[in-house]
């Protein structure tokens, strides 16, 4: 049967390590930057936040910028979202995985990764799940 190349594991590791050096690189050099996230990979702190989207951009400049944190499997921040009620400011927590470009000054792109990295559910998850439909 034939891999497909951007399921590769060891080539999803690599790209998420890169995206986290990038993102050091531009905290230390103090550069704002937007970047276009697969939305599986985000938690948000503010559970009625959720976005019906694959993708989202999301920009990272003033306040988000001062509260953005490198971590070793994810970064997070703080952020200000428009939602149907007004603004709602939530933690936002994502995976490096799912990081699919990074992008300064509007038009100049540092990062961009085309692999297909999946949601791991942890096993908790997955037995709730399960479960659930066992229930008389």
């Amino acid at each position: 049967m034939k891999q497909d190349i951007l399921k590769n594991e060891n080539l999803i590791e690599s790209s998420s390590q890169y995206a986290k050096t990038v993102l050091e690189e531009l905290l230390k050099i103090g550069k704002d930057f937007f970047f276009v996230v697969n939305t599986e990979f985000i938690e948000f702190e503010r559970k009625e936040i959720v976005f019906k989207e694959k993708q989202i951009r999301l920009d990272i400049v003033g306040y988000s910028f001062e509260t953005f944190e490198i971590h070793e499997n994810f970064f997070n921040f703080r952020a200000g979202f428009n939602w149907t009620k007004g603004t709602i400011e939530s933690g936002v927590k994502i995976d490096y995985k799912g990081v699919q470009q990074i992008v300064i000054d509007e038009k100049q792109t540092v990062f961009v990764t085309f692999v297909k990295p999946e949601k791991k559910q942890d096993r908790k998850t997955l037995f709730m799940q399960k479960n659930m439909f066992n229930k008389k």
